[in-house]
């Protein structure tokens, strides 16, 4: 089996729904994919790219609208994903703050006190 852009042999049609070789909207015409194989005295064997999307299926392939449905299902969690690190980013920020902060609260009452015991004795 090989991929083309157009079907160059007898029949010129999908072998499921005839889709010949008319340009879709965007002036392409494939991509087919051709079977190697002759029948009906050396009739070649396309099918075009919808067709063969619609066998793939059929195995357990996903279709282009079950993929580009995945895809933004990934770049919403991508996101998700992102804005929780960021929170985390932020909040790892703050903790570490707070520690500094109580360092240096717990050094000043130390001080203090060793002050207050030189000042006593």
């Amino acid at each position: 089996m090989k991929l083309v852009e157009k079907m160059t042999m007898q029949p010129f049609t999908c072998l499921y729904c005839g889709k010949g070789n008319i340009p879709n909207n965007d002036r392409t015409i494939g991509p087919f994919v051709d079977l190697e194989r002759d029948v009906n005295f050396n009739e070649t064997v396309y099918v075009c790219e919808k067709c063969a999307l619609r066998v793939g299926s059929c195995v357990g392939m996903i279709t282009a609208d079950e993929q580009r449905e995945l895809n933004d299902q990934i770049k919403k969690l991508e996101k998700e994903l992102h804005n929780t690190e960021a929170k985390l980013d932020k909040r790892t920020r703050q903790r570490d703050l707070a520690r500094k902060r109580l360092s240096v609260v717990g050094t000043s009452i130390k001080v203090i006190r060793n002050e207050k015991e030189k000042v006593g004795a």
